[in-house]
């Protein structure tokens, strides 16, 4: 991002409120956590303005503030059908994308607007437009979201290029990585989506949000509004020490 902005850790407000993967839902995310500062471009409010690839650079951030650097998942093996584990680093997901547009042919000119090597000239879409297209037909709704980015061109005659050169210019976390089964030694692609992946684990925590929130209710006497609006390291670092002195008092 050429302009920058702040965002704050998350609470548990921000887990709980968690229920779907989609755009509207990770935009009211980011919205939550934007924090304005001094020499920031973006306020509460702003997050609908930032394009796909810009939201995974903030999603990135919270990842690894939330559950660490580290991409942990379980896949299922097509050979063999035993499950297994597969980890990676974001760092190196953001090296490939990072890749794609060092390699790209597509240069910016100038308040956010990008000439294809074609000489075709657009913008990335934002978050108000993709949230636009919600209810409308595939081939209309990308003939709209054309028209709407393509600064000079005919969006009927040079949207693939377009697209193509979105793609080069903004690629999305959202790719496929390769996984080797330890029982076979199959290897297979798996397909990673971070707003997805994210979004999800965050859902999936739901249980134990409801389970911290009861021991640190049961243990201090604090009230679930204020153990909510605790940011997520701290409330986890309580729960670690309860957990802790518990398991060494139990002899744990």
């Amino acid at each position: 991002m050429s302009n920058w902005l702040a965002i704050r850790e998350l609470r548990g407000t921000d887990e709980e409120s968690m229920t779907s993967t989609g755009t509207t839902a990770v935009i009211a995310l980011i919205d939550a956590l934007l924090v304005e500062t001094p020499g920031s471009s973006f306020r509460r409010g702003d997050a609908a303005k930032l394009s796909a690839a810009d939201r995974d650079l903030v999603l990135a951030a919270v990842y690894r503030q939330s559950f660490g650097s580290s991409v942990h998942s379980v896949i299922l093996c097509s050979n063999c059908d035993e499950r297994f584990d597969t980890d990676f680093e974001l760092a190196e997901l953001f090296e490939r994308l990072q890749k794609t547009v060092d390699e790209s042919n597509v240069k910016a000119v100038g308040d956010g607007v990008f000439e294809a090597e074609s000489g075709i000239r657009f913008r990335l879409p934002t978050g108000y437009e993709e949230c636009s297209l919600i209810g409308k037909s595939g081939a209309k709704g990308l003939e709209w979201l054309l028209g709407r980015c393509i600064v000079s061109g005919d969006p009927g005659q040079v949207g693939d290029t377009v697209q193509a050169a979105m793609e080069q210019v903004a690629p999305i976390a959202s790719l496929n990585v390769e996984a080797r089964c330890p029982e076979c030694g199959h290897v297979q692609e798996a397909h990673f989506d971070l707003q997805y992946f994210l979004l999800t684990a965050l859902m999936t925590e739901r249980q134990n949000l409801a389970n911290e929130v009861h021991l640190l209710a049961r243990t201090y006497s604090w009230s679930r509004t204020e153990i909510m609006e605790m940011p997520r390291s701290q409330r986890k670092t309580a729960v670690d020490l309860i957990t802790g002195t518990v398991s060494r008092e139990w002899g744990g």
